[in-house]
């Protein structure tokens, strides 16, 4: 019997939950472990808090594949998917709209999230692929359309999907755990994204004014 790496449990505990089950279910993708069966959780929370907790897949016989609407999907993108131009998603205002917010922050918020972030949103117009690096590495940070920055962490995300998450009308543990999001590298870093929604709140509520 194989086991699930060590490695994840260093995550934080509802991204080890959300990665635990993926791979009893077979839904982890590169990252599958063949034949896992059983999975261990072990997690100590800064506030003294302590989860340890073993998994094992329920009614397996029952297990369904999720709808293909909900997926995001597993495949790397070609090249000449990417669209050239940024316009033609829905989310190209919001970026712009965000990278304004980043040259406005009078609350230095940026200190707490330094990183490179980037977002892959798929299934745009005519199945496009579009890429924006958000590099927050120095001073307010920067917002580039097929940057080439070399991202920290990557969300993978459905063009139909990504104004809510990053306007914070959805949260990305729930996108998370719905698989309408992908993360890919730093999951410490992908995790500050709920941090900053949350204290970023009054800038976000300009932004949806604005769209």
């Amino acid at each position: 019997m194989d086991s699930i790496d060590p490695a994840l449990f260093s995550l934080p505990g509802l991204a080890q939950c959300a990665e635990l089950c993926w791979q009893l279910r077979g839904e982890a993708g590169k990252r599958q472990v063949p034949n896992a069966r059983l999975a261990l959780q072990h997690n100590l929370g800064l506030g003294g808090a302590c989860v340890v907790a073993l998994y094992r897949l329920g009614f397996p016989t029952a297990h369904r594949p999720r709808a293909a609407t909900a997926q995001i999907a597993q495949h790397p993108v070609a090249a000449s998917n990417v669209a050239e131009d940024p316009s033609v998603f829905q989310c190209d205002s919001m970026f712009k709209l965000l990278e304004q917010a980043m040259n406005e922050d009078d609350q230095n918020l940026v200190e707490g999230f330094r990183g490179i972030y980037g977002f892959e949103v798929r299934n745009g117009p005519g199945g496009k692929t579009g890429r924006w690096v958000i590099n927050a590495m120095e001073g307010k940070g920067k917002i580039e359309y097929n940057g080439k920055d070399k991202p920290q962490v990557t969300f993978i995300v459905n063009d139909a999907d990504i104004l809510d998450l990053i306007s914070g009308r959805l949260d990305p543990q729930k996108a998370f755990f719905q698989n309408k999001i992908k993360i890919q590298g730093n999951m410490g870093l992908a995790m500050k994204l709920t941090k900053l929604q949350k204290q970023a709140g009054p800038k976000i509520a300009v932004l949806r004014s604005k769209l």
